[in-house]
């Protein structure tokens, strides 16, 4: 129990770095002794992040849903933004290697390439911005 406990804790810290959260449920319990968490175990605690990251977002995500289906509830400037946002959401989920001449562009240079994490991380954090707003990070 305590070790479900300890590595609840680890997925819901390591979740929202720009790093592998998985990758931490490896590492943390062979630092500890304790034997590899099983798939299964790993499944359900990334099903208890996506439940808390819903909640958390219930309110946006009401919204994103409000500005296809009633606009007429946020207002035309809510409306109009939380389309743009979610359009942008929705462009931002398509991986590089998927786009429209990714071939002969960045698709390609990606795969190519092997980064380092702390590449990686340094330009995730340093591109990310924050909502003035909400104060949430939006990347």
């Amino acid at each position: 129990m305590l070790r479900a406990i300890l590595l609840g804790i680890v997925q819901g810290i390591t979740e929202f770095l720009p790093i592998s959260s998985s990758a931490h449920l490896s590492i943390v319990p062979r630092l500890l002794g304790y034997s590899t968490p099983t798939l299964a175990f790993e499944v359900l605690l990334h099903f208890g992040t996506l439940a808390a990251v819903t909640a958390y977002f219930a309110r946006d995500l009401w919204a994103f849903v409000l500005c296809l289906v009633a606009p007429g509830r946020l207002g035309p400037e809510e409306a109009a933004t939380r389309r743009r946002l979610l359009g942008l959401l929705a462009l931002a989920s398509v991986p590089p290697s998927s786009s429209p001449g990714a071939e002969a562009g960045a698709g390609r240079a990606l795969r190519e390439r092997s980064y380092s994490s702390a590449a990686i991380m340094i330009a995730v954090v340093s591109t990310s911005q924050t909502d003035a707003r909400s104060g949430r990070a939006v990347c």
